[in-house]
């Protein structure tokens, strides 16, 4: 077992993790609007943090996209695909869900659509109960 460091500033809650695709990073999804990865060779410390803006809300969902190079991160407000090669860079926004909490995310494995899944039976406040199928088109 590997225990993941986090810092004493970041809250413990987080709502979802994933893999990479090539198994070597952890990314953890968290209450606080942060999207964390770690790398497992060097699991005591965050590799990188992706924020989110605090108005966005918990990040529900994560999910390494199979090209290796951009991380997904579904929050209330909206669902933003990061590149993790270039974290300066700003997101790509994909509108659609807003509200609800994401359940769920597929990307087929040429990284060209995306499906999204929302719905909680309200466990975690309001829930959309909808899915939407995207078009993605990364630089």
């Amino acid at each position: 077992m590997i225990k993941l460091g986090r810092n004493l500033s970041t809250p413990p809650w987080c709502m979802s993790a994933c893999w990479s695709v090539d198994g070597s990073k952890v990314i953890a999804g968290r209450r606080n609007a942060v999207v964390e990865i770690y790398d497992l060779r060097k699991p005591e410390t965050t590799e990188s943090k992706l924020r989110l803006p605090l108005i966005s809300g918990p990040v529900s969902k994560v999910k390494a996209m199979p090209n290796n190079r951009h991380v997904i991160a579904a929050s209330t407000d909206n669902i933003r695909i990061f590149d993790i090669t270039n974290i300066d860079k700003t997101p790509l926004i994909t509108p659609g869900h807003h509200g609800g909490c994401i359940s769920n995310l597929y990307v087929d494995p040429t990284c060209r659509f995306m499906i999204s899944t929302s719905g909680n039976r309200g466990w975690q406040g309001t829930a959309t109960d909808v899915t939407l199928i995207y078009d993605i088109e990364l630089n």
